[in-house]
């Protein structure tokens, strides 16, 4: 009931502000810079959201993100995340946005998405390590076998250090199940 209040309300408004407050929805920190700010005034009048003197773009409830959020069809999102990417940022926060935008493998953007893991985990965050190495295998190409299962080692890795022990596994066993022999006497040691 609160749900449907809250889409009603949202689809009230004019279609220049539903983008922009899709816009600031996506973002984990929106501000003016990333946001058209004349377009958020009749949001900013209603309540929803609130622009504050330091340039930061706050919806006054998280329900009012979400329900903005999952208005917006799939391709709608994708291509503002999309957008979102080319800002300048943390490489993180850039390629999470430019995950969000690709539908399809691409073994550039999964690329992209190991050096943002690889990143996160340096900076002690191995949750979004986990993320970002998820969305990397996501969108590796079935048949790049050797990036699919170097990816997947990852993602297993990071679970590990993140204490999501049960996913860890989940992850590592069809890795483990898909390695090759190990012999001890290989051709390669003689």
């Amino acid at each position: 009931m609160i749900r449907q209040l809250v889409k009603r309300r949202i689809s009230s408004f004019p279609s220049t502000t539903r983008e922009a407050l899709l816009v600031a929805s996506a973002q984990a920190c929106p501000t003016i810079g990333t946001v058209d700010v004349s377009s958020l005034a009749p949001a900013e009048d209603a309540g929803v959201i609130v622009v504050e003197t330091n340039g930061q773009v706050r919806f006054h409830h998280p329900l009012f993100a979400a329900a903005v959020y999952q208005m917006a069809g799939a391709a709608q999102r994708r291509r503002i995340h999309g957008q979102l990417a080319n800002f300048a940022g943390p490489v993180e926060e850039s390629a999470r946005h430019l995950a969000l935008a690709t539908a399809r493998p691409d073994p550039v953007v999964a690329a992209a998405l190991d050096a943002a893991a690889t990143s996160a985990a340096r900076r002690g965050a191995p949750d979004d390590a986990v993320t970002l190495a998820e969305h990397a295998l996501r969108l590796t190409p079935s048949e790049r076998h050797d990036d699919v299962w170097t990816r997947r080692v990852t993602v297993g890795w990071y679970g590990y250090f993140a204490g999501d022990f049960v996913r860890a596994r989940e992850i590592a066993l069809p890795v483990a199940a898909d390695a090759p022999p190990l012999t001890l006497f290989s051709s390669s040691f003689l």
